[in-house]
Formats: structure tokens, C-alpha cells, sequence
């Protein structure tokens, strides 16, 4: 397991910024996947295609994101509840 950091935006307006709980961000980076993964059931799956999401807030305690999308150079995730800006 290889960690990237990676900087997410709104997927709304792929603008940076405060991101709030429950809110659907995108992160792009190259090299993630060969192809796609996208979620098919509920509760989102906090992995798919093998990749995962972990957010860390203003306080250090890192949580999971429920993940809609992963492909190539991007990834969809709903960021979790309780985070401290």
C-alpha cells in the first residue's frame, strides 16, 4: 500500500475550499487505476478497486470515505460525518 496525498475539491464546482460533512468532493491524481470502479449497493463501499479514501481533519483523526467513483486520475467520495475544520 503506497500513500498519496491528495488535495479534493467540490465535485459541484471542482473549486477549492471548505468542504463540508456528508458533501461529495473529487481528488484527481494520475496512475490510480487501469480502469474504473464505481459503486453499485448501499452502504458505500470504503474501497473500490482497491484504492481507499482516508480524510484527515484540522485535528488529526483520520476517518474513512464512503467511495462512488475510481478511475484513472480520479476519485468521488463523500466526505464522513464528525470532522473538525
Amino acid at each position: 500500500v503506497t500513500p498519496v496525498n491528495l488535495r479534493a475539491v467540490s465535485s459541484a464546482s471542482f473549486l477549492p475550499g471548505t468542504l463540508a460533512d456528508g458533501s461529495i468532493a473529487t481528488a484527481f491524481a494520475g496512475n490510480l487505476l487501469l480502469g474504473e470502479a464505481t459503486a453499485t449497493s448501499l452502504p458505500l463501499p470504503t474501497t473500490l478497486g482497491g484504492l481507499q479514501v482516508r480524510v484527515t481533519d484540522a485535528a488529526g483523526a483520520t476517518r474513512n470515505a464512503s467511495l462512488l467513483y475510481a478511475g484513472p486520475s480520479q476519485l468521488n467520495f463523500v466526505l464522513p460525518g464528525g470532522l473538525t475544520e
